[in-house]
């Protein structure tokens, strides 16, 4: 899952879930109601095993997604924080996360977070270069950008969006 994070507001930009996962993407949340706050609260990487094991205590009474394992870290634009990236499940995790899980997430997060710079700098210099010159800023990345920006880690191109995560094998 990726988020974007606007003050309160949650949102979900892109997911990969079972079928009968109750969010899709598009979702918007009260930040609140997410696990994310604490991951850009401490603006480092969450792993949890079992949500009852959190140090947060359980999750808010409405939480918006049922997770019991989660392990996410922050996603930066520039200096600027913009969401989360997260792999989750419903179930608990039977062994613990790993040192390298934690460093593998905040790799991805950054090359995420890099690939929607980069899109955002090549946005505003083929503003600068249209014929009408700048306009007016250029947008905030979107559903697509991110899309394309967690691909790209992977080498994968549009026509694979369905290897964009993958479970995790134990013992790996």
């Amino acid at each position: 899952l990726v988020s974007r994070v606007r003050g309160e507001r949650y949102e979900v930009l892109v997911i990969h879930a079972p079928d009968d996962f109750p969010v899709a993407g598009g979702a918007v949340f009260a930040l609140d109601e997410t696990h994310c706050r604490n991951t850009l609260e401490t603006d480092r990487p969450i792993a949890i095993g079992r949500a009852a094991d959190a140090q947060w205590g359980d999750p808010p009474a409405r939480a918006a997604f049922p997770f019991e394992a989660y392990l996410a870290a922050p996603i930066h634009v520039g200096e600027e924080p913009f969401g989360t990236l997260v792999f989750a499940s419903r179930d608990p995790r039977r062994e613990r996360f790993t040192a390298t899980h934690k460093d593998l997430i905040v790799l991805m997060a950054q090359w995420i977070g890099s690939e929607l710079q980069r899109e955002d700098l090549l946005r505003g210099r083929k503003q600068e270069t249209s014929p009408a010159g700048p306009s007016s800023p250029a947008p905030r990345p979107g559903p697509g950008d991110v899309a394309r920006a967690a691909r790209a880690p992977l080498g994968m191109g549009r026509d694979q969006p369905h290897r964009l995560v993958a479970p995790v094998e134990s013992g790996a």
